[in-house]
């Protein structure tokens, strides 16, 4: 079902654009995460002052929506935000959030909404590796990534470059 699911998003985004972008997420030290499948159209950067941008005003892309197979190579990402707010739908697999206040699993059915602000991490069970598929559905970018380093109850920030 999920590769049938997959094979039917590619095949409209093909249809629709002429090819469909993959590229490996990768964690702020630099090892693979995810591969994300673009398929309504290219993630980009849009500043407040509009400066950076791909051709098209900031209007024209009000979100955007990925499908990732989480296939990392360690164990876990570091606590982030994100430059949007974001919803994750778990498909297949299964996949644990943390937060500084603690932690949840995903599995095929679960939805999490988040705002910009949340923080957060994920971690995969090493058998669930490759087999753990989600669609992550994001407003446009307004802001930078921060990670934050957990120390006690209190956060620090960090930007990413």
């Amino acid at each position: 079902m999920l590769k049938r699911l997959l094979r039917n998003l590619a095949a409209w985004g093909y249809r629709r654009r002429g090819f469909i972008s993959r590229r490996d997420m990768m964690t702020f030290d630099g090892k693979r995460s995810a591969r994300r499948i673009e398929f309504l159209w290219n993630d980009e950067w849009i500043s407040k002052d509009g400066k950076e941008r791909h051709g098209r005003p900031p209007w024209y892309r009000p979100f955007n929506a990925f499908i990732h197979c989480w296939c990392p190579e360690h164990d876990g990402e570091e606590m982030h935000d994100h430059p949007r707010w974001s919803i994750t739908v778990c498909l297949a697999g299964k996949l644990t959030e943390r937060t500084p206040w603690g932690e949840h699993t995903l599995t095929p059915g679960s939805i999490v909404i988040r705002s910009r602000k949340a923080i957060h991490s994920f971690y995969v069970e090493p058998k669930y590796r490759g087999r753990s598929w989600t669609l992550f559905i994001v407003g446009r970018r307004n802001h930078r990534q921060n990670r934050y380093i957990i120390q006690g109850q209190s956060l620090n920030t960090a930007s990413k470059s």
